[in-house]
Formats: structure tokens, C-alpha cells, sequence
């Protein structure tokens, strides 16, 4: 039995569909459109001739009648390759129920989506411990493998998760969309990661997952802080000018991954584990460019 997703909530997201921006070329024939110019499975309209577009593929008897010069346009069906990478590092622990529970239900839900639409899945637990990743491919029982390895996979120990893109981008044959599901609050930088993903042609979906206390913590008074990674502490009291210069300096590190999604044209969404996954599929990444 899946414990990660019930059935009820399996048959709502099956019809639903992961979509890349980015013109991808897959190995077999799946459910996404793409239109190239050339010959594939069918022709399907024109457009007009623009530089560089290969002459070959001219409509001469269109350009003779209309002095226009367009080229055919042809649709083919391909699959789709759907990276997902899921932070495991100590700091996903935090929380009731935790960053890395809910990072691991909405990977199963957007894994089952993928191969309910005959896309390949690939499941990437990243710390700095290399671990194995689950590759499903584009059949519709494979989500029960997905399923499965999220079920054991646990969160424990550091991580770079920028350095793991980086890595994984340069070694990766077949790019796809890659969906990173992350608390993004580590001491490197994310963004050299993001680039490394985009000069190798990925299209991105950037899921950041916060717990609500992160964002307005409710301690007050004297305590004792521990980081969940490195394990190093510090005493502080704390009082309402403490908080506020924290959520200003978070505010600053949040707003620095958005602007940066923003300008690089990566789908970007924040999201507490108080917001049921249902909703998290539903009213935010619905509305996006990657999932309808």
C-alpha cells in the first residue's frame, strides 16, 4: 500500500500534465508536442521564414503566390525526462510535520504525474554523501518504484546543494525539467547551481519549502539555537528588534533566489508545510507554465 499519497488523491492529479518550456529532444515517443521544422510524424501549420532557419524547408509554391517567404512546420511526440532533486540534509528534519515529509509527498505526487503521462522520472536525493537515485521509466506501473524508494529514503547529514546541480548537470546525458524541491537555506550559494542547470538546457521549477515558524518564529526570551547541519550553537536572548532583524535578513535571502528565477525565467514558488500538497499542486503550480 502507498502510504506517501492515497488513492483518492492519486486519480485527481493522474490526468494532470508536467510541461518543459524549452524544446526538448527525447528518446521515445510520449505524449508532449514539440514542433520543429522538418520532417517528423505530421504536418501541422507555417510560419514565416526567419534567419537561419534552414531554406530546405521553404514552402516555395506559398512564396511564389505570396511573395512571403514561410517554412512548414511539423508536430512529433516525444517524451519528457522530469529530474527531481529532493534536499535531504538535516535541516528538511524541522518541523511537525517536517520539511523533508513534505518535500517527499509532493516528489511522489509530481513523479506519479510524470509516468502517468509516459515521461521518464528520476528521483535525486542530494547531500553531500553521494546516494543512489531512482530512474522510472515511462510506464505507469513504475510509480510504484517511486513510491517505494521515497518511502525509505531518509534526510540526515550537510549538503551542497548547489555544488550537487553543478555536478549533476555536467555529468547528465539527457536534460529534461528539473523540479528542485528545497528549504534553499544552506550556506552556498543556490544560484551557481541554477546556472549550471540552464547552460545545460534545462527548464526549471523551483519549489522552496519553509516551515511557518522559519518565516515568524514564536521563541522568545533566552534559548539556545542549534543548526541542524553543522551542529554549532549559540545563546542568545531573544526580543522583538532580534526577530525583526532576522525576518529582514531572510526576507533579503528569499528575495535574492526570486529575482534571480525571475530574470533567468525559472518558475519559482514558496511554500510552508501548512499548505496541504493538494494545494500546492492545485492553486499554485497549475497556475505556473509547468504543470496543467
Amino acid at each position: 500500500m502507498n502510504v506517501l499519497l492515497d488513492e483518492d488523491f492519486l486519480k485527481k492529479i493522474e490526468s494532470l500534465t508536467l510541461l518543459a518550456r524549452r524544446a526538448m529532444r527525447g528518446e521515445h515517443v510520449g505524449r508532449h508536442r514539440t514542433y520543429r521544422r522538418g520532417s517528423s510524424l505530421e504536418f501541422c501549420d507555417y510560419r514565416d521564414y526567419r534567419q537561419g532557419d534552414d531554406y530546405r524547408f521553404l514552402d516555395l509554391s506559398i512564396m511564389m503566390r505570396l511573395n512571403t517567404p514561410v517554412i512548414k512546420l511539423f508536430e512529433s511526440r516525444e517524451d519528457l525526462t522530469i529530474h527531481i532533486f529532493i534536499d535531504t540534509s538535516n535541516s528538511m528534519e524541522y518541523g511537525v510535520p517536517s520539511k523533508f515529509a513534505y518535500a517527499r509527498r509532493t516528489a511522489a505526487a509530481l513523479g506519479f504525474i510524470g509516468v502517468s503521462q509516459l515521461d521518464r522520472v528520476r528521483i535525486v536525493p542530494v547531500t553531500d554523501i553521494p546516494q543512489p537515485y531512482i530512474a522510472a521509466g515511462s510506464q505507469r506501473g513504475s510509480s510504484a518504484y517511486i513510491f517505494e524508494f521515497l518511502k525509505q529514503l531518509g534526510a540526515g547529514g550537510p549538503t551542497d546543494l548547489s555544488r550537487a546541480l553543478g555536478t549533476y548537470a555536467l555529468h547528465i546525458r539527457q536534460p529534461g525539467l528539473a523540479i528542485i524541491l528545497s528549504d534553499l537555506l544552506g550556506d552556498a550559494d543556490i544560484l551557481d547551481g541554477l546556472r549550471a542547470l540552464l547552460y545545460r538546457g534545462f527548464d526549471i521549477l523551483v519549489i522552496q519549502i519553509l516551515h511557518p515558524d522559519e518565516l515568524n518564529p514564536t521563541v522568545t526570551g533566552s534559548t539556545r539555537l542549534i543548526d541542524r547541519e553543522s551542529r554549532e550553537s549559540v545563546g542568545l536572548y531573544l526580543d522583538s528588534r532580534r526577530i525583526t532583524e532576522y525576518q529582514q535578513y531572510l526576507r533579503q535571502h528569499l528575495t535574492s533566489i526570486e529575482s534571480f528565477c525571475i530574470e533567468h525565467g525559472i518558475e519559482y514558488i514558496r511554500a510552508t508545510t501548512e499548505l496541504p500538497v493538494e494545494n500546492l499542486l492545485f492553486e499554485y503550480i497549475t497556475r505556473g507554465a509547468h504543470l496543467k
